[in-house]
């Protein structure tokens, strides 16, 4: 009877350890609003969360100048959580940087904590850029 008990104690805790390594194994549930990165050839790409995850494990992205489009949750890595306080530069601010080496001019058009998008006057794609590379043009 003794065995019985142990085997069974046993079987218990042997469920729970695999319950648990099942869901660390699974990615970070992602939030509306996050701001997400990935990976693709062209370089690394950053958009923001606006829905999911579906059945498939997919959000919906919003990436600037580009249609809204699906990608894996395993792909993904937060950048900056959604909520995050304390922006950085107020959104319609005149910006300077420089990107691969080349001067840019353009205005913020939103902001994510210490992250903003930056729209250039031309056609060039709209950016994520880190809002301390940032300068304020007059």
């Amino acid at each position: 009877m003794a065995a019985m008990s142990h085997r069974r104690r046993l079987l218990a805790f042997l469920t729970c350890l695999l319950a648990c390594c099942a869901a660390l194994a699974q990615p970070a549930r992602l939030r509306a609003g996050d701001l997400v990165e990935f990976e693709r050839p062209q370089g690394r790409i950053t958009g923001i969360v606006i829905s999911g995850p579906d059945p498939s494990s997919y959000y919906l992205l919003e990436i600037a100048g580009e249609n809204n489009f699906a990608i894996h949750a395993e792909e993904l890595r937060v950048v900056m959580p959604a909520g995050t306080p304390n922006a950085a530069m107020r959104v319609g601010t005149s910006v300077s940087w420089t990107q691969a080496g080349l001067p840019r001019k353009g205005s913020v058009v939103k902001v994510h904590g210490s992250w903003c998008q930056v729209e250039p006057p031309d056609d060039a794609p709209i950016a994520w850029v880190e809002c301390e590379s940032l300068q304020p043009v007059n």
